[in-house]
């Protein structure tokens, strides 16, 4: 009968074959209320396919009308602590158990483990303080900072550097052109030169979640190091790798060479683009960190999550971050003030040569002396059009956004409503000279650039403003003028990127490559890489991991990456099209423009995006924060 149920639901296109599966398997093993168990098992398994790491018991409403009715969720928390597959955490039961109640939250054990597991790790680190010479720290900065001596405004970059060296554990998070990467450039810098003066270099080791995000702190790193004295720059290292590169995967395996028992010989790890990490690898992360290790994350958390389950950097912000605000003990301010010469204090910030005297009572998370948000965007100006609309966005305000949009005082962004997919087409086709003249000429470098001059940003996948069927258009119209030859699958000047990793060639998802013919046999085409160090490498087709076209690609594969123009594709709300819109996906698109945002949509489009937040289900932020 439950399985019956269970199969209406998966007809009904409600479950997947997967949530399906879990759900007969716990019914034939239940022996007290088996349908309830096989039902939340279900559900548990279908909300992890939508990120959630677990369900808030009084959240759960009526998903499986009306094939099931779940009981209220004080009758429901009854009922599970009659069920032999459910543990109710902490126990040592836990590890028997396919499903976890902890604190009112329902979890798949695996998740409930690598949750508590996180937790406890980031806790156990943010309460440990560096020692470190703070005359000769105090110099550095100094000398790092020099060219902001002097000013009014609290300099939030300078305040990173001073947490970050003196703690085990720090997040610097802040919106596009706010500095973190010149910041960790300075904060290396720093650290490099306590470690020399003590004859210990440190092994410093960067990391980002894609090959594209890990090329791009490698490249902000290299340019970081030519503003830099000559005594900083010559010992900070530029080089990063993926995370899963750095942890070495085992082949068909879930876990790496490296864990809790083969930890990474590291002293520094810097990890760039934090928020695309999800729960279950940024677990595997810090299980793998030996003890002494210092740890600093980058990110933005107003950003799109990971793809998979979770939401760590803006949880772990949530948790470190009153209302927006810095909320600092009295000896976090302290020592900021010691290195920097700046006075904080949880109810007023203040830049002066002596500090304020009563520091204010506060009541911390157990992660508030670790987090910085950097404030001041140095890539937009106060009356950039960009930066007003992601101020819009990012508070929510769907009218000040229109304004931006609407207004023609701000002509480097643009609202183009009631367009079709064609329009698009049209309009990236008057764009792309540029790049199919480099082609021609054989100049791939040159290609490579103009491909981050413009890009085309969809929501969805699938459907009429879908990536898949964009993609289709665009190569349709450039056959028709001629530009390429779609009787060849790899035609000259197809842009390609990656879709999953292939270790043994250096190969990871998110990388970006253009056929081009090889320079030795001009008959045979190879899909051209960047090498990493200036030059480029070319792979035969048959040879490269998954991979897709990409003269259109998905907002969640352009994190990392910065283009001239961004033509953001909204699909249509009135056709009920807005799955996955969300204000998170329209600021990440937003902020991949350097110079000029266009989107194709209406109104209607962007209220649902900036109405609708990516709230996934979590208790990350509740551990932090209890304790």
């Amino acid at each position: 009968m439950v399985k019956d149920g269970l199969r209406k639901l998966l007809e009904m296109g409600i479950v997947s074959e997967r949530d399906y599966a879990f759900g007969c398997f716990l019914n034939d093993h239940e022996s007290g209320h088996a349908a309830l168990i096989a039902y939340i098992g279900c559900y548990l398994s279908q909300r992890l396919s939508q990120q959630d790491t677990c369900i808030d018991a009084t959240e759960i409403r009526q998903p499986f009308l009306p094939v099931f009715t779940f009981p209220d969720p004080d009758i429901l928390l009854l009922k599970l602590a009659e069920c032999h597959l459910v543990a109710f955490g902490p126990s040592n039961e836990v590890l028997d158990k396919p499903i976890v109640v902890d604190n009112g939250k329902l979890y798949l054990q695996r998740y409930w483990f690598y949750e508590k597991q996180l937790a406890s790790q980031l806790l156990e680190r943010a309460g440990q303080r560096r020692n470190i010479d703070s005359t000769l720290a105090k110099s550095v900065i100094k000398t790092l900072f020099s060219e902001t001596a002097g000013t009014e405004d609290i300099d939030w970059q300078q305040i990173a550097v001073a947490l970050a060296a003196s703690k085990r554990l720090s997040f610097i998070t802040g919106g596009p052109g706010t500095g973190k990467t010149t910041t960790v450039a300075k904060l290396l810098a720093l650290l490099q030169s306590l470690a020399r003066a003590q004859g210990q270099p440190c092994r410093i080791k960067l990391v980002a979640p894609t090959g594209k995000a890990a090329a791009r702190l490698s490249e902000s790193l290299e340019q970081a190091k030519t503003r830099l004295p000559d005594a900083f720059a010559a010992h900070l290292p530029t080089q990063c790798s993926t995370v899963h590169r750095l942890l070495k995967v085992i082949p068909n395996r879930t876990q790496f060479k490296h864990n809790i028992r083969h930890p990474l010989a590291l002293d520094v790890l810097v990890v760039d683009e934090a928020s695309m990490i999800d729960l279950p690898l940024m677990s595997k992360l810090f299980d793998a960190l030996p003890q002494h290790a210092q740890v600093i994350m980058l990110g933005d958390k107003e950003q799109l999550a990971s793809v998979e389950a979770g939401s760590v950097l803006a949880d772990i912000c949530d948790a470190g971050l009153q209302q927006e605000s810095v909320t600092y003990s009295a000896e976090m301010c302290e020592s900021i003030a010691s290195l920097t010469d700046i006075y904080l204090t949880p109810q007023r910030i203040s830049h002066a040569v002596v500090p304020p005297h009563e520091p204010t009572q506060t009541t911390y998370s157990g992660i508030s002396d670790n987090v910085v948000m950097l404030q001041k965007s140095h890539r937009f100006s106060a009356d950039s059009s960009i930066g007003h609309l992601a101020l819009s966005i990012k508070n929510g305000n769907i009218n000040g956004a229109m304004q931006v949009l609407k207004s023609e005082q701000h002509d480097t962004v643009q609202l183009k409503a009631n367009q079709s997919p064609q329009d698009v087409v049209n309009d990236i086709a008057k764009h792309v000279d540029a790049y199919f003249n480099a082609v021609l000429n054989g100049d791939i470098q040159l290609a490579f650039a103009c491909l981050q001059a413009q890009q085309i940003l969809c929501a969805q996948r699938n459907g009429e403003w879908g990536v898949e069927q964009m993609n289709a258009r665009i190569e349709a119209a450039l056959f028709r003028l001629g530009r390429i030859d779609l009787t060849f699958d790899y035609y000259v000047g197809r842009p390609i990127m990656l879709s999953e990793n292939d270790h043994a060639l250096k190969l990871f998802n998110g990388d970006i490559g253009i056929v081009f013919p090889d320079s030795d046999n001009p008959e045979l085409n190879k899909v051209y890489f960047p090498d990493g160090k200036g030059g480029v490498r070319g792979i035969l087709p048959g040879r490269l991991p998954a991979h897709e076209t990409t003269f259109a690609m998905t907002v969640h594969k352009s994190q990392g990456s910065e283009f001239q123009r961004v033509l953001l594709c909204l699909p249509n709300a009135k056709q009920g099209a807005t799955k996955g819109l969300n204000r998170e996906l329209l600021y990440t698109a937003l902020t991949r423009a350097k110079q000029h945002f266009t989107v194709f949509g209406t109104q209607d489009e962007i209220a649902t995006c900036i109405h609708t937040r990516c709230q996934r289900s979590s208790g990350l932020a509740s551990r932090l924060i209890a304790s």
